[in-house]
């Protein structure tokens, strides 16, 4: 979906946004879909333009590329702007200590099949203590112009500390920004002494505080890398959820711009029932908050005749992105509100929360919060890997259903919250709480 006009039309992006015209986009009469030369008519609303138009000579601003097979140059996304170590921080030695499991972007970019799993990596030595008590999916859309633009990790930082996220890229460029996020976030967390809060009396604020503050810093880093042409992050952006897991004192910390929605499913003891409810608010612009601080910057909120309302530079066309905070987009956040300031809360588990969903919107579209804990419920924690490959295959049928041709890349993290607990309990069964 998403067909281009002839002369000054607007040029769509992943995701439904768009930017202004270029010289190259008034020479396209019609975007290629799959092959064929037909475009479909434009009358019609989108609910989300989840193909990739090619932009002619962007390459050249990046310093550098790695060429796959014949295909067009890739962006290889460098980490910038690492923190200046001070002499009494011990945070490189915390990272040392740190082991992660992550995606990585595909080898084969665009090419891979569609609902094929992103690559991953690992660090560190006891990578299987996270894999132990989660499992996730991470598919390629129906999207033969675009690689896949979801990014996700998960990091056992130690003393029962885990760290978990899922990113969800859109525009041409998206999956270069998620990269980036994920490749540059997490160290900066995981090196911060307020991560495993020893000495605080109120973990909560100082979590909240060091989520804020790293949700800043990497705005800035997006910014400098962008202007570095290392990225380009004036039309493209990622959202983020990440939650801190402090499996021995059984609480969440969730830092989170976009619509990337974690929720917890809640098994009660003496009736086996299954409730879910969601931790996060996704960020959509007809929220009365969000839309009051887009207006005052100069933005403008228009419902898109199908299914989202959408953010705009006022009485302009784009960049028209469905949900109000993200890391990039840089056009949007200077001229129409856009922001990344992260929504922060935080959450005192019980013994029954045992399922945290986090999850990009590709799952979220179609699915409820309740749904989606019923699928994960059904296999034991054990079987982690399994419930997140059922969630991501239940979120494809229901794109198809709904949609036809057209599927947003799918990424779901399951985590077993009290299989992290016994783990935790277990290793540090002396710790000093």
């Amino acid at each position: 979906m998403g067909c281009a006009s002839s002369g000054a039309a607007q040029r769509r992006d992943a995701d439904g946004t768009s930017s202004p015209p270029t010289a190259s986009d008034q020479k396209q009469d019609a975007i290629k879909l799959d092959g064929t030369d037909e475009c479909q008519s434009s009358e019609r609303p989108v609910r989300r333009g989840l193909t990739v138009m090619h932009m002619e000579g962007m390459e050249e601003v990046f310093d550098e590329t790695v060429q796959l097979g014949d295909e067009e140059p890739a962006t290889k996304v460098l980490p910038v702007l690492p923190r200046r170590r001070q002499p009494e921080d011990d945070g490189d030695l915390r990272m040392g200590k740190a082991s992660s499991v992550s995606s990585k972007t595909d080898y084969d970019g665009k090419r891979r099949n569609s609902f094929v799993e992103k690559d991953t990596e690992q660090a560190g030595r006891n990578c299987g203590k996270i894999m132990d008590a989660m499992g996730y999916a991470c598919r390629k859309g129906l999207k033969p112009d675009s690689p896949n633009q979801d990014s996700w990790f998960a990091f056992n930082a130690g003393r029962g500390v885990y760290l978990y996220g899922v990113l969800d890229g859109h525009g041409e460029k998206g999956h270069d920004i998620s990269e980036f996020v994920k490749a540059n976030l997490p160290p900066l967390i995981i090196k911060d002494r307020r991560l495993l809060c020893e000495e605080s009396a109120d973990r909560f604020a100082e979590r909240g505080q060091m989520l804020q503050d790293h949700f800043a810093t990497m705005t800035r880093m997006i910014e400098t890398a962008s202007s570095a042409g290392h990225i380009r992050a004036d039309s493209a952006g990622t959202t983020l959820t990440v939650v801190i897991h402090d499996s021995i004192r059984q609480q969440l910390s969730v830092g989170h711009v976009g619509d990337s929605r974690a929720c917890l499913g809640r098994i009660s003891k003496e009736t086996g029932e299954v409730t879910a409810r969601a931790i996060t608010v996704d960020h959509k612009p007809e929220l009365p908050e969000e839309r009051e601080r887009i207006l005052k910057a100069g933005g403008d909120v228009r419902f898109d005749g199908y299914n989202n309302h959408r953010v705009y530079v006022r009485r302009k066309g784009y960049p028209g992105l469905n949900m109000s905070r993200c890391f990039g987009d840089l056009f949007g956040a200077n001229a129409a509100g856009l922001s990344s300031e992260p929504a922060v809360s935080h959450v005192k588990l019980s013994p029954e929360d045992e399922i945290l969903l986090i999850c990009s919107d590709g799952v979220w579209e179609f699915m409820g919060n309740q749904e989606a804990v019923e699928i994960v419920e059904k296999f034991v924690p054990q079987e982690s890997m399994d419930a997140a490959d059922a969630l991501a295959n239940s979120a494809w049928d229901l794109w198809v259903k709904h949609e036809g041709a057209m599927v947003d890349d799918i990424t779901a993290l399951v985590v077993r919250l009290q299989m992290s607990t016994a783990s935790s309990l277990q290793e540090f069964e002396m710790i000093n709480i």
